[in-house]
């Protein structure tokens, strides 16, 4: 049900407005979150590159952000090492551009990326 909203909420968006209205990267990373949230990680994926290269273009303020979202997505899937890199990327950008927000989501999600790789290692260990 909420696939189909934020779908019908994109289409709506790129029908009605300009090609690179600031709100269509945002409704692409939102679509990413629902297909993150069914685990439907490679569509996820898809929907947060369309996201990232439309606000690099639309929406310069929310690349932070949607790039944090690419990195959780990362995270969920099981690539940790690909999560980690991007989450310590971002992070430096972030402290230079003083988006504390998205700071606060990247440490958040690094410590339950740090779990998961504790868990990883433990697991292999046996």
């Amino acid at each position: 049900m909420l696939l189909t909203c934020i779908k019908n909420a994109l289409q709506f968006a790129e029908n009605i407005f300009e090609p690179n209205d600031p709100q269509i990267p945002v409704l692409l990373n939102d679509l990413a979150t629902v297909y993150e949230a069914l685990k439907e990680y490679d569509m996820a994926l898809e929907q947060v590159e369309k996201a990232i290269a439309k606000a690099k273009v639309a929406n310069q303020s929310a690349v932070p952000s949607i790039m944090c979202n690419k990195a959780t997505i990362l995270l969920f899937s099981g690539d940790l090492q690909s999560a980690r890199s991007l989450y310590e990327e971002l992070l430096q950008t972030c402290l230079r551009i003083h988006d504390y927000e998205t700071i606060r989501e990247i440490k958040a999600n690094m410590k339950i990326l740090g779990e998961k790789e504790r868990l990883q290692k433990e697991h292999s260990a046996e």
